[in-house]
């Protein structure tokens, strides 16, 4: 049987020192599960040697205990919590099977899990390794998942996933998913619901075989009908597929102080998703050399069929295309989306190919009414160049771009 519990080495890009600012960029703080995490009063003791359906059994008698794995290997526990359950790991607890679907799956609310390593587990889409099915308040902190045959892990509504890795995962790293999406949840449609927590994670390497489609759901991390996300200091690097992908967002998303580089896809990617602020974050390398890096679909940042959205402070470095706004007006669940008073501003953009811009379906573009560029600082060479029309336009320079009434307080120096 093929074993995943060998525990992989953590892989981290090393950022570029040429273009740094005051801001942090990517994960603060120590991923994964953590040496010196002691037994919590109280809490049930589970060891190694203990076979899977008795651990199973007995945390399917003790609603809202505690439970503290020893460290060690366990094979094929496929655990159900109940609510307000919490599974802490000594370092060096590694959950691992080649045949059961998830390590932690259920419908129960507020359980958390935390210090455990998760390898491998062969979940049926569109289940993960660890998964919260509708169930909202999970707490994932500390954890390590990878190998799984499809996600990593899923949350709902007010989850929380923290510093983790998650990483090498078949189809996609995490799912963050939102009742909103189901019917006969309407409180879900709005900003006003419990927040939901990206922050400080690794989420690299998912999809690593192009085995799941990309414009369906696959890369690093995904953000569904979820309002009122925030994704922050995380680096999503390496993936096959958006590094950070917002999609079908009726309102509210903050996606800041993130390093999403070398994705085949865009490094953040804001689809049918209104209200989102992305600042701050830096975006390398991304939409590069592969059948995702297609134009105006991925680059360091897009910005698709959205409304009221800022996209400001950012870093852009050498993106297949950098920024891009998009609209061609589409309806979805019944919600017609379109691109409109979108903000572009005092971004650090340095392109070498590729395009910057905005596209419509119309010959004729649009206005800044739908797409406002403002005080952007641009470091050109090479090919790239800019776009204020049909997405099928040639490249303009910088004085039709000015021309056309874009970055009038901007500045562009060639290098």
């Amino acid at each position: 049987m093929r074993t995943l519990a060998k525990r992989r080495a953590l892989r981290i890009e090393a950022l570029d020192s040429r273009c740094m600012l005051a801001v942090t960029y990517g994960v603060i703080g120590s991923v994964g599960p953590q040496p010196g995490v002691a037994k919590p009063a109280g809490a049930i003791e589970f060891t190694p040697s203990q076979a899977a359906d008795t651990i199973e059994s007995i945390v399917a008698s003790r609603p809202g205990a505690t439970f503290y794995f020893r460290a060690g290997s366990y094979t094929d526990v496929a655990i159900r919590p109940l609510t307000g359950q919490t599974f802490v790991g000594e370092f060096g607890t590694i959950l691992t099977s080649a045949r059961e679907s998830s390590a932690f799956i259920s419908s129960a609310a507020n359980v958390t899990i935390s210090n455990i390593t998760v390898a491998g587990y062969v979940p049926a889409s569109p289940n993960s390794a660890i998964h919260a099915s509708l169930a909202t308040g999970w707490t994932v902190d500390h954890v390590e998942v990878y190998g799984s045959s499809v996600r990593g892990v899923t949350l709902f509504d007010g989850g929380k996933l923290t510093n983790s890795y998650i990483h090498d995962n078949e189809v996609l790293g995490v799912k963050v998913d939102g009742l909103a999406g189901y019917s006969g949840r309407p409180e879900y449609h709005t900003a006003n619901g419990v927040p939901t927590l990206v922050q400080n994670n690794v989420i690299s390497h998912n999809n690593p075989n192009n085995k799941g489609d990309v414009g369906w759901e696959a890369g690093g991390l995904k953000v569904w009908e979820a309002n009122n996300v925030s994704v922050l200091n995380n680096n999503t690097s390496g993936n096959v597929g958006h590094g950070i992908w917002f999609d079908t967002v009726r309102a509210g998303g903050v996606v800041r102080f993130n390093l999403s580089q070398n994705n085949s896809g865009s490094g953040i990617y804001n689809e049918l998703a209104n209200g989102t602020l992305i600042s701050s974050n830096k975006l390398m390398n991304n939409a590069i050399g592969s059948a995702n890096a297609t134009w105006p679909g991925a680059g360091g940042i897009v910005v698709d069929n959205s409304t009221d959205v800022t996209v400001a402070s950012n870093v852009l470095l050498r993106n297949g295309n950098s920024i891009i706004t998009a609209s061609t007006t589409r309806t979805q669940d019944g919600v017609v989306w379109k691109l409109n008073n979108v903000l572009i501003a005092n971004n650090s953009i340095n392109m070498s190919l590729g395009r910057t811009g905005s596209v419509w379906e119309s010959p004729s573009g649009g206005t800044s009414a739908n797409a406002l560029w403002v005080g952007n600082r641009y470091t050109v060479s090479g090919t790239a160049g800019w776009v204020w029309n049909n997405w099928q336009a040639p490249k303009i320079n910088w004085q039709k771009w000015q021309a056309a009434g874009n970055d009038k307080t901007g500045s562009m120096r060639t290098g």
